[in-house]
C-alpha cells in the first residue's frame, strides 16, 4: 500500500510542476522524495512479491554444465 501512495505522491509532484510549481523547486521535492521511492521500490518489488507466471526461467541441463534461456 504504501508502494502504491509512494507513486501516487510522485505523480501528484509532476501534475503539481505542470500546475503551478517551477522546475527547480520540483527537482529538489523530486530528490528529496528518492530515498522513500528507492525503498519502497525495493520493498515492493522484490522477485517473491512480483511473479508472472507466463515468464519463467526455464533450466536446461547439457552434460556437467547448466545453461539458463530465458
Amino acid at each position: 500500500m504504501i508502494f502504491a501512495l509512494n507513486y501516487l505522491a510522485i505523480l501528484g509532484i509532476i501534475v503539481a510542476f505542470w500546475i503551478k510549481i517551477n522546475l527547480v523547486n520540483t527537482l529538489w521535492i523530486l530528490l528529496a522524495v528518492t530515498p522513500v521511492t528507492l525503498f519502497t521500490m525495493n520493498k515492493g518489488l522484490n522477485p517473491e512479491n512480483c511473479h508472472i507466471s507466463g515468464f519463467e526461467k526455464k533450466e536446461k541441463e547439457s552434460g556437467s554444465k547448466k545453461s539458463k534461456t530465458y
